[in-house]
This record gives C-alpha cells, structure tokens and sequence, in this order.
C-alpha cells in the first residue's frame, strides 16, 4: 500500500512538472503587427519618377564598373601585368563605387524628402530592369 502511494505520488510529481515545463518552454507570444499602410497611387507615381530620374545614371555606373572590372581582369591575367594600368583602374573602380554610393544617397534624400521610404514598393528597386552589360 506504501509503495502504491508513493508511486503514483512520483506519477503525479512528474506530470505537474511536465507540464510547469512545457509553459517554461512555449514561445512566447508575440504583440500583433501594425498593418502595412498601402502606397497611394500618387505616392506610387512620385516613388516612380524619383526612381526614373536615377535609373539611367544607375545603368551606365553599372555598366562601366562591369566594363573595368574585365579590363582589370585581363590585365591581371597577361603574362606581362602592366602595374601602372592595374593602379589607374584599381582607382577608377573605387572612383565608380563612391559614385554610385552617392548617387543612391541622393536617391534616398530625396524619397526621404517626399515622404516615401527608399525601396518602397520593391525592395531594391533601383536595380530591376537593369541592363546587362555586353560580354566578350
């Protein structure tokens, strides 16, 4: 009878600190989420030609950086490296990446100045439609 008691008192034991444990365990609940306010199709229409007036300027860095990148590239690769050149287009590949960081900081001053968040209705959207460069 003593044995009895003491294991179904080790049962119940182990069943309450089961479950004290699992509430330990749970995740925790997260507040709800404010709803994602929608973009006006005037702000939508703004965003747009901020974004077009950017857009060419953001193609021909890119496309020039492309080109310097293979210029560099095959520079490195001849079997006689010319050190001057690989120097003058190290630097004018670090000339076009600051360019370019700067124009996407003005990008994103004037949505700021707008209202608009930069990347609004597509993340990075300043890259989409991109031209690829020619190969070869």
């Amino acid at each position: 009878m003593i044995k009895k008691n003491i294991i179904s008192a080790l049962t119940v034991m182990t069943a309450l600190s089961s479950f004290s444990y699992a509430e330990l365990t749970a995740p925790a609940q997260l507040p709800d989420r404010p709803v994602q306010k929608m973009i006006s199709t005037e702000d939508n229409k703004l965003y747009e030609q901020i974004y077009s007036k950017y857009k060419d300027k953001f193609n021909k860095l890119d496309v020039s950086l492309l080109e310097n990148r293979q210029e560099l590239q095959k520079q490195l690769r001849a079997e006689k490296t010319d050190w001057k050149k690989v120097e003058t287009l190290t630097k004018k590949k670090a000339d076009l990446k600051a360019q370019r960081e700067l124009l996407r900081y003005r990008m994103r001053a004037e949505m700021k100045d707008n209202n608009l968040r930069a990347g609004y209705p597509v993340r990075n959207h300043h890259r989409t439609g991109r031209t690829a460069a020619p190969r070869g």
